[in-house]
């Protein structure tokens, strides 16, 4: 009896010694990769929440990341405002708005951003969680204190237990980060994606999903947190190949939100220019072409706004 307790308890102290040699491991990879912008969207998405400092930040999912070029809005505002900010797009496939919002968080520890652009989907505030966006965030989860937060609030029960183990908050994360060191991805965090569309028959999207509660509170957090902070804060709804539904609770509660804020919201999605196959690589994920074409219109309707913003700020620095 006394052997078996012995080799259980060796069994243990074993899984305990790799279990912290991972999470150390993990940790000592993140702190590396957080010195320079590497590829690959696992090591995006640490340098984003860990090292990331900018001026104009554009925040979201896939629709984010390979829709708007940071490069043609710097430039394009520092003529307008006679400034030399830098841009970073930090916009990260398969994520929600919780991302967003912790994103945003992390980042002002570091440097408040002047102006932000985020995207949201028009069905993100009645989405269920995707595991597949919570699960590249959990090997920062005893690391940054805003992905702590919104794990606690959008992973179950038992996973939050689980989070307390190294083996499983890194996974097969660790490998993926380990294979961020082969080549940096730029400066700008932009991710184009080839391709284009034939043809493609416009339909009608049908929403019927409940708000989900933790969604809507963290997109009106942003907002919060962008008002209290003094943040230019842009609501963008990217074009798609489908007509969303106007109508549902999601769609609606993103306008009531944003005018209740006073943030404003421009919406791309029914914008007869860009609904063009050539210009998508898929349904919903406009090719180089189509980044382009939207993000000098998403300029020009910002134009009015920013200025207005920054003679305002001018003011406040004179008195």
């Amino acid at each position: 009896m006394k052997s078996f307790i012995l080799k259980c308890l060796i069994v243990v102290a074993g899984i305990a010694a790799v279990d912290i040699a991972v999470g150390s491991l993990g940790k000592y990879v993140i702190k590396e990769l957080n010195k320079k912008n590497y590829s690959g969207q696992a090591a995006l998405l640490g340098y984003n929440l860990e090292g990331l400092k900018t001026d104009i930040l554009i925040v979201g999912s896939s629709t984010a990341s390979c829709h708007y070029i940071p490069s043609i809005l710097r430039d394009s505002i520092n003529v307008l405002l006679n400034t030399t900010y830098n841009a970073f797009n930090a916009g990260v496939y398969y994520q929600q708005p919780p991302y967003s919002y912790c994103v945003l968080k992390s980042i002002m520890e570091r440097k408040v951003p002047s102006i932000v652009i985020l995207d949201v989907q028009p069905q993100s505030l009645g989405e269920d969680v995707n595991p597949a966006g919570l699960k590249p965030l959990r090997p920062y989860y005893s690391i940054n204190n805003n992905v702590k937060e919104i794990l606690d609030y959008n992973e179950s029960f038992y996973n939050r237990i689980c989070l307390k183990s190294g083996l499983f908050r890194f996974n097969t994360e660790i490998v993926k980060l380990i294979a961020s060191f082969r080549n940096p991805v730029g400066d700008d965090g932009f991710f184009p994606k080839e391709g284009e569309l034939d043809h493609y028959d416009m339909e009608h999207e049908s929403d019927t999903n409940e708000l989900n509660p933790v969604f809507v509170s963290e997109f009106e957090r942003t907002l919060e947190m962008a008002n209290d902070n003094d943040i230019q804060l842009f609501v963008v709804l990217s074009p798609r190949l489908s007509y969303p539904d106007k109508n549902s609770k999601s769609y609606n509660k993103i306008y009531e939100l944003c005018e209740k804020h006073k943030i404003e919201v421009l919406d791309y999605t029914s914008n007869d220019d860009l609904l063009n196959c050539h210009l998508f690589c898929d349904k919903i994920h406009l090719n180089p072409t189509g980044a382009d074409m939207l993000t000098r219109q998403l300029f020009n309707d910002m134009k009015y706004s920013l200025i207005s913003a920054w003679e305002e700020k001018m003011k406040r620095v004179c008195k």
